[in-house]
């Protein structure tokens, strides 16, 4: 069953055929740091017409790293990536994360969506 939620693609693991890579013109190189390229690809697969499935018995090995929930460390990279996205999607990604650092006085909302709360608007 193909998945509607485009939204929900992390390329933590995917595959596809190299005419559908073609067909969706493969990751923006404008996101730069962290976060918002996968979402964006996510957008771009959705809008060549194709399929989004998942396979729970896929096996695939992630490198471990720390992390930090949310990720403060990258909080202006989402404000600036996360500006590109909505300025081509017509919508935000990542608020989960964006709201939670906004509870840590981290990030603020601003008229034209998020901002890092010393008023740096350019993340």
């Amino acid at each position: 069953m193909a998945e509607e939620r485009w939204e929900l693609f992390w390329s933590l693991s995917f595959a596809l055929h190299r005419d559908a890579w073609a067909a969706s013109g493969g990751f923006d190189e404008a996101y730069a740091g962290y976060g918002g390229e996968d979402t964006d690809f996510g957008q771009r697969c959705a809008r060549a017409g194709l399929d989004l499935r998942w396979d729970g018995a896929a096996r695939a090995y992630h490198q471990h790293h720390p992390v930090s929930r949310p990720p403060v460390e990258h909080a202006a990279d989402i404000v600036r990536n996360g500006r590109l996205f909505a300025a081509r999607w017509g919508w935000w990604p990542m608020t989960g994360w964006l709201e939670e650092m906004a509870e840590l006085g981290v990030v603020r909302r601003s008229d034209d969506g998020w901002e890092l709360e010393d008023g740096d608007a350019r993340g």
